[in-house]
């Protein structure tokens, strides 16, 4: 079963044995590279990595879209080309003539190099913390994604159109690590640990990463689309679709 890395619940039970003598350590840090440091909490780190690696994690995708269609064809690893031109195909007729001229001017943006780290890419985070600020504000208030909305969404006239374009959304996916690219090492384990700090030290920062898929998730991977309602704060995610 996929664990949930922001939650203790799917802790082994040798994991909390082994944190239970550490929990002074816990408490006096507030960074997970402070724990680190310990080499007994960087071990239980590693171990709990290689769990994640066996039994997949859960990873929430960020966005603004319509639910019945991610419902239908899951979510799709396409080219930013790709996606603006399905944009305009399916709403364009939203925009006056002067905004779609507008909308072409400002995806300029994208160069062959932007695109080159944007093409066929999937983010996900495995904690809900960026609810707790602004990090998924934009993904959740604009429709499409960066690789449609970023250089647009400023304009006010095609903003305020962007807003109205499907509903904000967590996707919750079943997802296996070795597919994932991150930039950090053991992630998954770092994360978990993490999880479990904050209930030592409730004042301690929750680790979290970025990280992307290259290829689509398959609507039986996705356990929840959790629709969200403004403003955008953490909240426990349901299990109802």
């Amino acid at each position: 079963m996929a664990i949930k890395i922001h939650s203790v619940e799917q802790l082994p039970s040798d994991a909390l044995r082994k944190l239970d003598p550490l929990a002074d350590i816990l408490r006096n840090r507030a960074f997970l590279e402070q724990l680190i440091e310990f080499p007994d909490l960087h071990k239980i780190a590693r171990e709990l990595d290689e769990v994640c690696l066996r039994e997949g994690v859960i990873g929430y995708h960020y966005t603004r879209a319509e639910k019945e269609s991610i419902e239908r064809s899951g979510l799709l690893a396409l080219s930013g080309d790709k996606r603006r031109q399905d944009f305009l195909e399916r709403y364009g007729n939203r925009f006056t003539p002067e905004q779609r001229e507008r909308i072409l001017g400002k995806w300029k943006y994208f160069s062959p190099s932007s695109c080159a780290t944007r093409d066929y890419r999937i983010w996900f985070n495995f904690t809900l913390d960026a609810l707790k600020g602004s990090g998924a504000e934009d993904l959740l208030t604009y429709y499409g994604g960066e690789v449609v909305y970023f250089p647009i969404c400023d304009d006010p006239e095609i903003g305020v159109v962007l807003k109205t374009i499907g509903q904000p959304m967590i996707v919750e996916c079943d997802l296996n690590p070795a597919d994932l690219t991150t930039f950090s090492e053991h992630a998954w384990g770092k994360i978990w640990l993490s999880s479990y700090h904050v209930t030592v030290n409730p004042d301690a920062h929750q680790h979290d990463v970025d990280a992307y898929l290259q290829s689509s998730v398959r609507p039986a991977q996705i356990s929840s689309i959790q629709i969200l309602e403004p403003p955008f704060r953490y909240r426990r995610i349901g299990s109802k679709r």
